[in-house]
């Protein structure tokens, strides 16, 4: 399974509901080409199925042995998503069919998404209010 979080719009949407019964390495690149438009920012852990993005990609690499951040180059967005989902499978719903998984998916992108957008509303409230002089 995939997930690809739009930085822009901070709209989180897992790009396949489907999990593979067969997972092969090249479903993780071919996912990131068929979801995300050429010569954009890719940011990924170093995971090898993800090798030869370069060419399409403005692609950079997280070591998560080495580093979790280097600079601006972070997944964090994306492990906490995925944080949540098992949180929320484990603690709320406990048990959780795997035909039903699409649904607890759209689920928590919707509830990151409002989450999102509230703190993005908070932090323009703050900046566009008019400050007082000392």
């Amino acid at each position: 399974m995939v997930g690809i979080l739009e930085a822009r719009q901070r709209w989180y949407q897992p790009s396949s509901h489907q999990r593979d019964p067969e997972p092969k390495e090249e479903n993780s690149s071919g996912e990131v080409r068929q979801h995300v438009e050429a010569g954009s920012a890719l940011y990924t852990d170093f995971l090898l199925s993800y090798e030869g993005l370069q060419g399409d990609f403005a692609h950079q690499v997280v070591d998560h042995a080495v580093e979790y951040v280097n600079g601006n180059v972070h997944t964090n967005g994306l492990e906490n998503f995925w944080s949540l989902l098992k949180r929320g499978i484990s603690g709320t719903y406990v048990s959780v069919e795997p035909y039903h998984l699409f649904r607890y998916l759209d689920e928590q992108a919707c509830a990151s998404t409002i989450a999102s957008l509230r703190t993005e509303s908070a932090s323009a409230r703050q900046f566009l209010a008019p400050s007082e002089s000392v």
